[in-house]
């Protein structure tokens, strides 16, 4: 299930009644889950400061953001690899590169990105936070995988020599997409078909043949990956276009922000 992130707005006052602070507003994001909606994969978020004080939770476990309105906080994003303009940190809201390596597209100067020299984190610091920070912000990294193995079941097929006519096609422009085509369809090739790629979530389906009418039955694991099958003479073309092939990286963020005030007591 897809996770939420709930802001609320906490006013502080004195309970004596003799004498009131001016109230301090809290920016607090925190983490529930939205029912009927598909799990995504873990991830991490975590307000801390200063910066090289933040825990390196490496199972991207789920954390809690408190900012002070006005104050700072810090998203790390933890890849597989130090190369400099591979990674970028998208707010969702309008879809704007917030920045891209070290370099920041916004004119707005409250956001920038710290990338120690040779290290595999990329933080996004938001300085003077504001309500209208409340959003999705992402961060991704653009690196093509080098492979892309297909399963049927659970065994490997890509260089299927035993089964033979089995050719796997890939494709990386406009998007990642790679296309498993088997001749000689036969009821033994029925089973769980996967597509997978270097830290991607994977793209299934399931194919059933039967021996008079080489008809197939398909039943997607899960169609928002765009897994596809057709029949075609006894030829099977799975055709999986991973929407997700170029997140490789361990923590993605991808959460809605439901604002709401929490009353002081009489």
């Amino acid at each position: 299930m897809s996770p939420l992130l709930l802001l609320f707005v906490i006013y502080t006052a004195s309970v004596n009644g003799t004498s009131k602070s001016s109230p301090q507003q809290y920016l607090t994001l925190k983490a529930a889950k939205s029912a009927g909606v598909k799990e995504e994969p873990a991830f991490e978020i975590v307000d801390l400061y200063p910066l090289n004080h933040y825990p390196k939770v490496v199972n991207n476990s789920v954390s809690n953001i408190t900012g002070q309105i006005g104050s700072s906080v810090f998203l790390p994003c933890r890849t597989q690899h130090s190369l400099e303009r591979q990674v970028s940190w998208v707010r969702r809201r309008d879809w704007h590169i917030l920045t891209s390596g070290l370099t920041s597209y916004t004119k707005e100067r409250r956001f920038s990105v710290h990338h120690p020299e040779g290290s595999t984190e990329w933080t996004l610091a938001v300085k003077y936070l504001t309500l209208d920070d409340a959003g999705t912000y992402e961060c991704q990294s653009t690196v093509v995988p080098q492979y892309i193995f297909w399963y049927h079941n659970s065994r490997m097929i890509n260089y299927d020599q035993e089964r033979g006519g089995v050719v796997v096609h890939m494709e990386t422009e406009p998007r990642v997409m790679s296309r498993l085509t088997i001749a000689d369809a036969r009821p033994s090739d029925s089973g769980n078909y996967t597509c997978d790629a270097e830290n991607t979530e994977a793209a299934s389906i399931t194919v059933y043949i039967t021996q008079g009418n080489k008809i197939a039955a398909i039943k997607p694991r899960d169609v928002n990956h765009g897994s596809l099958l057709q029949i075609s003479v006894g030829v099977i073309f799975v055709t999986a276009i991973l929407e997700h092939i170029f997140l490789t990286i361990f923590i993605r963020r991808s959460f809605m922000i439901i604002p709401s005030l929490i009353p002081l007591p009489d």
